[in-house]
């Protein structure tokens, strides 16, 4: 009995810390996967490019399993310390778990293969619209350049105009690809979430109907019992 009762308690953890999980997902890919960041929550950028970097998100089960808030864990399954105090300030802790635990749970572990696919094309949104936007910022700060020389001079040479003509035609390209970029990336958020409501009204009767199915079979034993006594 005892051995049971530790049995289901582990079930219960395991069931709460994969739906937390998969609540983050949700959140990630709505409002975009967390940037790195330093204790003071300064956002961590590459030494040589200078572009900011994506923290961790797991993307397929065996991650899955060992993402963690307790960072006395393996390290490469945590989100920096400063987004695992805001992951815990507003949806608590959560501790990995056995590598079957999401597969046992076939509605969950359903939902979660749709989400890591679409976790994955957020970061990788995420990150092209990163770099567009610096190329845009180096791109902008090259025809201010021009555009100094130009004045600098009394004249617009032939070959500054032809230079900014071209960088400010890439300006615009790059602007519309963000913007398109965007677009499609908020179809996707909005697909998914419809995917997410079908998958939790499935989880849902399926809880219901397990219910249904041990009060029954409550009964029945105790109908059997009354016979045997």
């Amino acid at each position: 009995m005892a051995a049971q009762k530790v049995f289901e308690v582990s079930q219960a953890r395991a069931t709460e810390n994969i739906t937390l999980k998969l609540r983050l997902l949700c959140e990630f890919i709505a409002q975009g996967v967390p940037w790195k960041c330093n204790q003071s929550g300064e956002v961590i950028r590459d030494p040589e490019t200078g572009a900011r970097q994506l923290d961790f998100v797991p993307t397929n089960e065996r991650a899955f399993a060992k993402w963690t808030t307790d960072t006395s864990k393996e390290k490469r399954y945590c989100n920096c310390n400063h987004n695992i105090s805001e992951i815990i300030s507003r949806h608590g802790a959560f501790t990995s778990h056995g590598p079957d635990s999401l597969k046992n749970r076939p509605k969950e572990h359903a939902k979660a293969i749709a989400l890591f696919e679409a976790v994955k094309k957020t970061a990788v949104d995420q990150l092209a619209k990163e770099n567009q936007k610096d190329l845009l910022k180096q791109l902008k700060a090259k025809v201010g350049h021009w555009e100094a020389v130009a004045k600098e001079e009394g004249v617009y040479v032939v070959e500054a105009l032809d230079k900014m003509a071209k960088m400010e035609k890439q300006v615009k390209d790059l602007e519309r690809a963000l913007s398109e970029a965007k677009a499609a990336h908020e179809e996707t958020v909005n697909r998914m979430n419809a995917e997410i409501v079908s998958k939790d009204i499935e989880i849902s009767s399926l809880r219901k109907d397990l219910t249904e199915e041990r009060e029954y079979r409550a009964i029945w034993e105790g109908r059997w019992r009354g016979q045997r006594g």
